[in-house]
């Protein structure tokens, strides 16, 4: 009887997951970023409520890309973690 259920065709039409397709992310350059790659500031960057700014050329590790208005988040000595925009960055 639970077999029954488990083959029903309206089952097969409609998966339980849907799969939506993925952004591409893109460097200053145009390369394509993922999650865990090593990039470098290509513009001087400001910290809100920080008096200190993040000077180009500072090699950021471990970067993770999400769906948002600033897409990358990542962790900067000095400053701990901080979102910023794919225009300011370069793939190492």
């Amino acid at each position: 009887m639970l077999s029954d259920w488990a083959n029903q065709p309206w089952k097969k039409a409609y998966p339980s997951v849907k799969s939506t397709p993925k952004r591409d992310f893109r460097d200053a350059n145009g390369n394509i970023l993922k999650d865990g790659d090593e990039v470098v500031l290509v513009k001087a960057i400001t910290i809100k409520g920080s008096t200190k700014t993040v000077k180009v050329g500072t090699k950021i590790k471990n970067i993770f890309v999400q769906d948002a208005e600033y897409p990358i988040t990542c962790k900067i000595e000095g400053f701990g973690t901080v979102r910023l925009k794919m225009d300011f960055v370069k793939k190492v």
